[in-house]
């Protein structure tokens, strides 16, 4: 399956900037190359760091995670100075937003009863079952004495809340990690329904919600003063006023 990416490009085209005009009859095309691709990097490099620490901001996801799914490419060409910042359209599982077990007390315990004996089964009246010792599950944090009782997740910092949409459970992964699961309906002939893994923000959404108004602006003003301020660094050598 191909991964899909969401691309931040950062451009410059030095003879439509009104602050270089003055140096193009005193620069080679070459100079003015170098000149736009550094500023390029430089306010591209910027952006990059500017945007993982808005995507971050008050999201509970460590900064690990978002650095494994972007990448910065910073641009080689001085004929076409372009960098970009890629992010991977890739899911998040909830179990990234700190997901933990919930748990109730069983309603019977070890000590109400003794292991191998027979009992009335409480969900089918008239019926009999063997009882057997309560285990818990410590792979899922689930104590002795103790049942699920659905999950927890912070997407939010400082804000926990229970997955309330649904009956929301643990289910170990081929990779061996814990995934947040639910059943859905059975169809008919089926008894019990096909799971399906939980999601929420990925790093594609955080990343394209940071790209607003107010960014794409503050990053064009940098871009053009940064471009500027190059350009008349060469243009004072080329002059011989360094």
């Amino acid at each position: 399956m191909a991964i899909r990416s969401s691309s931040f490009s950062v451009t410059v085209e030095t003879a439509t900037l009104k602050e270089v005009a003055d140096s193009l009859s005193h620069l080679d095309g070459a100079t003015l190359g170098r000149a736009a691709m550094t500023a390029v990097n430089q306010v591209a490099l910027k952006a990059f760091s500017d945007a993982k620490g808005k995507m971050n901001a008050g999201i509970n996801l460590p900064d690990s995670y978002i650095d494994d799914r972007m990448a910065f490419e910073q641009a080689m060409d001085p004929a076409k100075p372009v960098a970009r910042i890629l992010a991977r359209a890739r899911n998040t599982t909830l179990t990234q937003y700190g997901a933990q077990q919930m748990t109730r007390v069983v309603k019977y315990p070890n000590d109400s009863f003794k292991a191998g004996a027979m009992g009335k089964n409480p969900r089918k009246a008239g019926a009999l079952f063997p009882w057997k010792l309560r285990v818990g599950n410590a792979a899922r944090g689930i104590p002795v004495g103790m049942k699920q009782d659905g999950i927890s997740v912070e997407v939010k910092r400082g804000s926990r809340k229970p997955v309330t949409s649904v009956k929301a459970f643990f289910v170990r992964g081929r990779n061996g990690n814990l995934l947040v699961m639910s059943r859905k309906a059975g169809t008919s002939g089926k008894r019990r329904g096909d799971l399906k893994s939980h999601y929420s923000l990925s790093v594609y959404q955080l990343f394209r919600a940071a790209l607003d108004e107010t960014f794409l602006n503050d990053v064009a003003v940098r871009l053009g003063s940064t471009v500027a301020a190059l350009t008349a660094d060469e243009l004072r050598k080329a002059l011989g006023n360094d």
